[in-house]
């Protein structure tokens, strides 16, 4: 999503953030589509012609007169209005479809690496502000919160459990005892699981996440 940090998106430089960013986005690792309100195929009626062009084509250099025109088809296009232009002109999106092979874990942290450096490059150059979601930000996030548990969430757990065991034990070998039962019981699952081809998902990371001394 794109967002102006002043005014609407119907302004030569914001049009031009966004042919920008749709041409970009075509680069990105995996993507299949891009649309947006600059690529949009209109279509307008010359005597008994029909022509179909990109909405928006050289939006930096467009007048007064050509921004009030795609304004109006934009705000009343029900393929646009409501999906890739908010209804009061504030925000707008840029849709990217993506197709992952399949074939590599990292293909989802790789395309949403390369969209946070677009993102990042665009907000620099032009005065935008840019939010990334979809379906591939939220499979990352899983990732992601997965990875951050493994630093943070895990090893206190594991203070936790060294803890409550103490108390109940009374002993320090008994705890370290206990401890490693669950270690070589969490290492010898994991392993059978990885002979076996099972993929990990963001449920089942948990299980790995507890793995985090052996893998640390």
């Amino acid at each position: 999503m794109v967002a102006p940090r002043s005014g609407e998106v119907f302004s030569p430089d914001i049009l031009d953030a966004i042919e920008t960013l749709t041409r970009q986005a075509w680069q990105l690792p995996f993507a299949l589509r891009v649309d947006s309100i600059t690529n949009y195929q209109h279509t307008t009626a010359t005597e008994d012609d029909l022509v179909v062009k990109d909405l928006v084509d050289g939006g930096i250099g467009f007048s007064a007169q050509q921004l009030s025109r795609v304004r109006d088809v934009a705000l009343t296009e029900p393929a646009l209005r409501g999906f890739l232009i908010a209804a009061d002109g504030a925000t707008t999106g840029v849709n990217v479809t993506f197709q992952m092979p399949g074939q590599d874990l990292d293909e989802v942290p790789e395309a949403v690496a390369a969209a946070r450096q677009l993102a990042a490059r665009l907000e620099a150059e032009y005065p935008v502000r840019v939010h990334l979601t979809g379906m591939v930000m939220l499979n990352n996030a899983f990732f992601e919160m997965s990875m951050r548990d493994m630093s943070t969430l895990v090893p206190i757990m594991y203070l936790v459990i060294i803890g409550v065991t103490f108390l109940m034990v009374r002993s320090v070998t008994a705890t370290i005892g206990t401890l490693a039962v669950i270690m070589l019981s969490l290492i010898t699952a994991m392993g059978l699981a990885g002979w076996a081809g099972i993929k990990l998902t963001p449920p089942s990371s948990r299980a790995c996440a507890s793995t985090w001394p052996r893998f640390f």
